[in-house]
């Protein structure tokens, strides 16, 4: 998915008005299979759709995450 560097940072500075991973999972969102790449390349999980949207609101992801 491709989008312009105007929209991801209004996703990023309105994160309350954006469910940004409910609106891409087409699929189970309780299925466990997104995935973090960390700053020092651990990875971490599987996550559901709603824990990452979850980690999302709570600021754990920044615009230079990683994910799967």
């Amino acid at each position: 998915m491709k989008i312009d560097k105007v929209m991801f940072d209004e996703i990023f500075d309105k994160r309350e008005n954006h469910w940004i991973f409910i609106e891409l999972e087409k699929d189970n969102p309780t299925e466990k299979k997104w995935y973090i790449k960390n700053e020092d390349e651990t990875i971490e999980g599987p996550f559901n759709t709603f824990e990452m949207d979850k980690f999302f609101l709570e600021q754990k992801l920044q615009k230079k995450s990683k994910i799967k």
